[in-house]
C-alpha cells in the first residue's frame, strides 16, 4: 500500500505486523515519519530502504517495533511508532549525511523531525518525538 510518493506501508511496519493488519498497520504509526522519510529522499534524491522484507532485504525492525520486540531500547521512539532507521543505497558515509540534515533542519522540522541519533555507521536513526524545542534537533548518542 502507496503512502508516500517513494513508500509503501509495509517498508514502516515488520511483517508479522503486516501480515496480521494489512493496510490497518497504519494505526501503528506517527505520519510524520511517513512525511520525514519521503523528505529525505527528495532531498538527497537516493533511493533509501527502511524495511524490506518484502524486498528480499534482512531489515525488518527499522521502522515501528513491537513491544516485544527485544531490539534496541525499551522504550525506544521506533515502539511509538515515531522512529526509522534509513539506509541508503549509494551514500555511506552517514556523517556527510546528517551534517546535510543539520543544514537543512528547518525543512524537515516542518515535517515532524526533532532527533536524530549520532554515531551509527550503516543507517541514519531519526525520529519525531515530542520535544519542548522543536525548532532545535536533538542529537542523541547512539545507544
Amino acid at each position: 500500500m502507496k503512502v508516500s510518493r517513494n513508500f509503501v506501508l509495509q517498508e514502516f511496519v515488520p511483517p508479522t505486523i503486516w501480515r496480521k493488519y494489512k493496510e490497518k498497520s497504519i494505526m501503528f504509526l506517527d505520519a510524520r515519519v511517513i512525511d520525514i522519510a519521503q523528505a529525505v529522499r527528495e532531498l538527497f534524491d537516493e533511493p533509501i530502504v527502511i524495511n524490506g522484507r518484502f524486498l528480499g532485504n534482512t531489515y525488518k525492525n527499522s521502522g515501528y517495533r513491537t513491544p516485544q520486540c527485544s531490539e534496541g531500547a525499551y522504550y525506544s521512539q521506533h515502539k511509538f511508532g515515531r522512529a526509522i532507521d534509513l539506509k541508503f543505497k549509494s551514500l555511506p558515509d552517514y556523517d556527510e549525511v546528517r551534517k546535510v540534515i543539520r543544514a537543512n533542519f528547518h525543512l524537515f522540522s516542518a515535517h515532524g523531525l526533532t532527533a536524530m541519533e549520532l554515531g551509527t555507521d550503516g543507517w541514519l536513526h531519526l525520529d519525531c518525538r515530542w520535544s519542548l524545542t522543536p525548532d532545535k534537533l536533538i542529537e542523541l548518542p547512539k545507544w
